[in-house]
């Protein structure tokens, strides 16, 4: 099992490099609780992103993962009367610009993979199609695991 998450930790750190963005993680669903957390990360300034608890439908990863499909955002500066519910991995972290990708297996949605950047940066159609490729082998290694639902 050890093997396993520290391939997943490798390949996230590959993509962000080879994609060239600042930071990269997976956000999984936990059905039991029926909760969203980001479980594995690259790139991250700080821990806080342990502390960050959704729900489906609420922040960008559970939009994604209750809509099952890609969600753009360029340039995203939170405004002062915004809900910091809904971005508490753009703000705990500074990202500027993020892709969100679902990670399905069988049409469930069992979590969404991010990217992101601290700067300005314009998600194009080749960024997203590889970053759902690596979206659906990262779904792939997960279901190795003998925790993951």
């Amino acid at each position: 099992m050890l093997h396993m998450q520290e391939q997943i930790q490798q390949e996230l750190d590959s993509l962000r490099r080879f994609i060239g963005v600042d930071f990269v993680a997976l956000a999984l669903t936990e059905p039991l609780e029926h909760t969203i957390r980001f479980q594995y990360v690259s790139g991250n300034r700080n821990d806080r992103y342990k502390r960050i608890v959704l729900r489906p439908g609420i922040g960008l990863a559970g939009k994604v993962i209750r809509m099952g499909r890609p969600i753009l955002m360029h340039f995203t500066e939170p405004q002062s009367l915004d809900d910091p519910r809904e971005y508490p991995i753009l703000l705990a972290e500074g990202l500027k610009s993020v892709a969100g990708v679902p990670m399905e297996v069988d049409g469930r949605v069992l979590g969404m993979m991010l990217v992101g950047s601290r700067t300005y940066r314009e998600f194009i159609d080749n960024d997203v199609a590889h970053i759902s490729q690596k979206a659906h082998q990262f779904t792939k290694w997960l279901q190795l695991l003998p925790d993951f639902a």
